[in-house]
């Protein structure tokens, strides 16, 4: 869960939660393909895919 990803970041918790306020503002591009559902724009990228949820924040962290 996304919830616990996000716990586990400790002291960039505040930062993260305030970027998702701030993209949360921003239209997102609609995209599926091969049974993946995301969502893009320039701050954040929100993967989805069966259950599980990905959230990547170039400024702060990669997978």
């Amino acid at each position: 869960m996304i919830i616990n990803f996000l716990i586990l970041l400790g002291k960039n918790l505040t930062k993260i939660i305030y970027t998702i306020k701030e993209v949360m503002h921003i239209t997102w591009v609609f995209d599926i393909k091969d049974g993946i559902l995301s969502w893009k724009n320039d701050a954040a990228y929100l993967h989805v895919e069966m259950t599980e949820i990905v959230a990547y924040f170039p400024l702060y962290f990669y997978f």
